[in-house]
């Protein structure tokens, strides 16, 4: 096989797992929608949600900020966080 055809089959792999890394944690967000399951704990808490097309692979991290930040601290953070940003850039504009 070529080496572009090789990266490309890779890159098919990884978004394909990614993608399902994005599921199991949708599913983790859905379970605990306001209050998230606690800071750092994505390692441990994933492995409930895990998708079986993972098999055994254990995330660290959920690939995607914002889903990220809602499974670990609840759907407000992301809110709260994009508001923030949003404040920032009018008072970015204003001065």
């Amino acid at each position: 096989m070529t080496e572009s055809i090789k990266e490309g089959l890779e890159n098919e792999t990884s978004l394909t797992t990614r993608i399902a890394i994005w599921k199991g944690t949708l599913k983790a967000i859905k379970n605990n929608i306001l209050t998230g399951n606690g800071i750092g704990t994505f390692v441990w808490f994933f492995p409930k949600y895990r998708p079986k097309t993972l098999h055994s692979t254990r995330p660290h991290f959920a690939y995607n900020e914002y889903l990220h930040m809602a499974a670990e601290m609840g759907l407000l953070a992301p809110c709260i966080m994009i508001w923030g940003l949003l404040i920032l850039i009018k008072i970015e504009l204003i001065i």
